[in-house]
């Protein structure tokens, strides 16, 4: 484990990850349309290889958002939402969350953590297909690389959980907002 931890590819995965799993924590994103470009980009993985890695440290970023929100955000009041969340057919908190909020009148905490009780069924059936399929990379690099991701993610996924109990309804809808025009913003200067 010293040894990985000296590896500059898996501090990279873990600094990038911990900023990535904080929007989990505290808007309720699983942060996959983040980590993505840094398993291609940063860490050199091609696209198809990247994907079950990237869905698994979702699935525990997810996990740990829900477990630390809990506390500040209660889940009796996200159970209501969960069947208007389930009829839009999505699980990107980019969409859900908009439109739980401007749609049902739910509250930007309520509906970061529907996002987050949705998205982790739809990241299961992702991976279980990956695992059927054998596409999960089972290297020890990869192994490392998820290991670090999950590490950073789940420390992030802490720290924002905790920060959703303190921050200002204001700060939260600006936040997503920047986060939905950074991923706007990346759609369009996509190139094939």
């Amino acid at each position: 484990m010293i040894c990985a931890i000296g590896c500059p590819y898996f501090r990279r995965a873990f600094g990038w990850c911990v900023p990535i799993g904080s929007l989990g924590g505290l808007i309720g994103l699983g942060g996959g349309e983040f980590r993505l470009p840094v398993l291609m980009y940063v860490i050199g993985f091609d696209a198809r290889s990247a994907v079950p890695p990237n869905l698994l440290v979702s699935l525990v970023t997810l996990a740990f958002a829900l477990a630390v929100r809990s506390h500040a955000v209660s889940l009796t009041a996200v159970i209501p939402h969960l069947p208007e969340s389930s009829i839009l057919g999505v699980a990107g908190g980019e969409l859900l969350i908009p439109t739980l909020i401007l749609i049902f009148g739910a509250d930007i905490k309520t509906a970061g953590s529907a996002s987050i009780l949705i998205s982790l069924g739809v990241v299961l059936i992702g991976l279980w297909r990956h695992w059927r399929a054998k596409s999960i990379p089972l290297g020890r690099g990869a192994q490392r690389m998820t290991t670090a991701m999950a590490a950073g993610s789940i420390m992030g996924a802490i720290l924002g959980g905790l920060a959703v109990a303190y921050a200002p309804v204001t700060f939260l809808k600006v936040l997503l907002g920047c986060v939905l025009l950074a991923a706007a913003g990346k759609t369009f200067t996509h190139q094939e």
